[in-house]
């Protein structure tokens, strides 16, 4: 039986009686259960109820989603001194939710958010500061706030961090310190930080463990960062970066998009810089053409394989066309450079 189920029907009484832990599990709980605890939390002034309930409100979690009556609530919060809910306002003016975009009123509300010592306030503001929004563009200060993010564990801040010192943004440029800052923040879990950590292994001549850091950055990161690994591994020299360079290819196929499938399908199709797999190639190549990909509709009956198909007989031979596979589309490896996650 769940914690509301047992308290019975929500009432203010039974709220202030409960213990500050007993509190918090039953406002994160099941969304649509705690709906009723959350919303009287909120009424009663308490501030964890208040941003609980604009967070649900936002994502239209255990109830309709209103993002103008989110900020509402946020900002109640705010006003009791809850720095997570200054930088939730912060968001949703950055982001125009349930109000128009504006950028100097989020920079406002970060700062509050920062200056109370939230990691994520720290970090949203030096953002603002590092891209100019709603404030004039100041690296160095931007750094500062980087660092006090980093100092709370935020591996976001940390990558950000890395960056500043490899490129000397704000700071000397010191590339002892961005490899520390970039290895703290891939063993953190971000995946934009396991990238530009892995790419300086690369660089050191540690390519297994370059790798590994790759194949995490690819496991966790988005499909834009996953075909960026494919293109730039899967053409080296280094056989165990080629084959995180394919796995990254088959991971960007999870996206459903048709290119994506071309692009995995032509590598193996040809034995592109890895062992050919006729069969999945074309079976790969198939699902785009299926999906309208004229390139992939070109290929296979270039091929001469047909556009649907039980299987492919192994004495069927295709030229080798290697040097059209990712043809003008691979780069030479490079840092990462976005600075919002996915």
């Amino acid at each position: 039986m769940s914690d509301q189920a047992k308290l019975g029907a929500p009432s203010v009484e039974k709220l202030t009686r409960l213990r500050p832990r007993n509190l918090a599990a039953l406002l994160s709980g099941d969304p649509a259960k705690a709906a009723p605890w959350v919303e009287l939390a909120a009424r009663h002034g308490l501030a964890a109820g208040q941003l609980r309930l604009g967070r649900m409100l936002l994502d239209g979690a255990g109830m309709a989603r209103d993002e103008a009556a989110a900020l509402g609530w946020f900002r109640t919060a705010a006003r009791s001194g809850d720095a997570d809910a200054m930088n939730m306002v912060g968001r949703c003016y950055e982001n125009g939710w349930g109000a128009a975009k504006d950028n100097e009123a989020a920079a406002v509300w970060y700062r509050r958010s920062a200056e109370a010592g939230h990691d994520w306030g720290q970090y949203n503001y030096a953002n603002m500061l590092f891209d100019g929004l709603g404030m004039p563009v100041d690296l160095p200060v931007a750094l500062q706030w980087y660092l006090k993010a980093c100092a709370q564990g935020h591996p976001r801040a940390m990558n950000q961090a890395g960056r500043c010192h490899e490129e000397g943004w704000g700071v000397a440029r010191d590339l002892a310190a961005a490899a520390g800052w970039y290895r703290k923040s891939a063993e953190g879990g971000y995946f934009r930080g396991q990238y530009n950590h892995a790419a300086m292994l690369a660089a050191q001549g540690r390519p297994l463990d370059a790798a590994d850091w790759y194949g995490k950055a690819a496991e966790g990161g988005t499909l834009e960062i996953r075909r960026r690994i494919g293109r730039e591994l899967l053409g080296g020299d280094q056989a165990d970066l080629r084959r995180t360079g394919l796995r990254a290819l088959a991971l960007a196929c999870e996206g459903g998009e048709a290119s994506d499938f071309f692009h995995y399908g032509r590598v193996l199709l040809h034995g592109f810089h890895c062992t050919p797999d006729v069969e999945t190639g074309v079976g790969w190549l198939r699902r785009a053409a299926h999906l309208g990909h004229e390139g992939a509709i070109a290929e296979l009956s270039q091929a001469g394989f047909a556009l649907q198909g039980a299987g492919v007989s192994p004495a069927h031979r295709v030229s080798d066309r290697l040097s059209l596979c990712f043809s003008g589309v691979r780069s030479a490896p490079a840092k990462w450079r976005s600075r919002t996650g996915p």
